[in-house]
């Protein structure tokens, strides 16, 4: 889980905190809520954990599809999907 406190979490609307899972976090290369850079990449087969960091949110992590490939140092943009997002 993704978990972002305190002023990051009531500018994303919470309370206290604002959580997102890392398979609901959808990544793309051209557009997207949250802009960010690939850290490390783990390949899983089915899946691959995507490590990425953002300058506002810091670290965090998003699982996709084995077959996308996505490089470290590359430029990406991760959006949470609304209906998954879980408000502490």
């Amino acid at each position: 889980m993704n978990l972002f406190e305190g002023e990051i979490a009531k500018e994303l609307g919470a309370d206290k905190a604002y959580g997102i899972r890392p398979e609901h976090v959808e990544l793309s290369a051209t557009e997207g809520k949250w802009p960010g850079a690939v850290r490390h990449v783990e390949r899983l087969g089915a899946d691959n954990t995507m490590h990425l960091s953002n300058d506002r949110l810091g670290n965090f992590l998003a699982r996709v599809e084995g077959h996308r490939t996505f490089q470290p140092g590359e430029a990406v943009f991760a959006t949470p999907k609304p209906e998954r997002v879980i408000r502490f």
